[in-house]
């Protein structure tokens, strides 16, 4: 059970995203409406995220696979769409594809062929973001600069991959 305090606390923090979102899409001469919130769940419990998707987020980012596992299998997200923003091993693919509605950390042709395959035998088109490594630090994950376009091409031939 969640003790009150914290839910009124995160509905506070919420609220206050919400405020400081609505100002900066005003300022840049966006419609509000159209910025989605993106709640990142990494340790959060599932009766956490369950409550916490009654409040104004727009959609769930889990960045380790058996979390989202854990939380899609319980409808934690409560219909509202899960993210995979974490970095995607090739040999964790089936447990995320038809799973996440968006993969963000696509960074190999490897990894395309991984998602573009299991999303085949689920028939479907999974969505993917390519992640780019601008920095080009050995440390980070994404594709490098020089990469990017044959990685882009590679995506784009891809039948179950948008």
């Amino acid at each position: 059970m969640i003790p009150e305090a914290q839910k009124q606390q995160m509905a506070e923090a919420v609220a206050k995203i919400r405020e400081t979102m609505t100002a900066a899409a005003k300022a840049a001469g966006r419609d509000p409406a159209e910025v989605r919130l993106c709640a990142a769940c990494k340790t959060r419990t599932v009766e956490e995220v369950r409550y916490s998707a009654d409040l104004p987020i727009d959609l769930f980012g889990e960045n380790h696979v058996q979390e989202l596992v854990e939380k899609t299998d319980a409808n934690a997200y409560n219909g509202k769409p899960g993210h995979f923003i974490g970095h995607l091993q090739t040999n964790k693919v089936n447990k995320v594809v038809g799973r996440a509605a968006l993969i963000q950390s696509v960074d190999s042709t490897r990894l395309l062929d991984k998602i573009d395959a299991a999303a085949a035998r689920l028939g479907l088109v999974q969505d993917i973001l390519v992640e780019i490594n601008i920095g080009e630090e050995a440390s980070k994950s994404g594709v490098d600069a020089d990469s990017l376009f044959p990685l882009l091409e590679a995506a784009a031939a891809r039948e179950h991959i948008r």
